[in-house]
């Protein structure tokens, strides 16, 4: 589930997580405007409803530093309005796990790598300088 690849680094290294029960437009972008979220992992419908939500550009969203796609695939042109409309980078995850079985996230000073079935580096954490 590529929602618990964000939620257990943040929740292991100290951050904190706001979820939803149910998934809301005007309720997440209140959430994250209150809460001065840095991060955040939707699917492609997700960023949808939010870009089409009539006063998504009255939020204050100016603390995400990443938003990540997930699950389906993300249309370029909804994606080129997710980048010009909302701040941070954004990654797209879909059809990530056709390939090698590893992830690495990089979360501020900490690295976490994850790999292939043979248990190497599973969970390695170490310390990285910013830069």
């Amino acid at each position: 589930n590529t929602t618990l690849v964000s939620v257990i680094p943040t929740l292991g290294l100290g951050g904190t997580c706001v979820m939803m029960s149910k998934f809301d437009v005007r309720h997440y972008l209140e959430l994250a405007q209150l809460h001065r979220a840095t991060h955040t992992m939707l699917v492609p419908v997700q960023y949808q409803r939010l870009m089409d939500f009539p006063d998504f550009d009255h939020y204050d969203l100016s603390s995400f530093e990443a938003k990540f796609c997930t699950s389906a695939p993300f249309r370029a042109d909804l994606k080129r309005q997710v980048m010009q409309r909302w701040p941070g980078r954004l990654t797209e995850y879909y059809g990530m796990t056709e390939g090698e079985k590893w992830l690495n996230i990089n979360l501020r000073n900490f690295e976490i790598i994850v790999t292939d079935d043979d248990m190497e580096n599973v969970l390695r954490k170490m310390m990285m300088p910013n830069e």
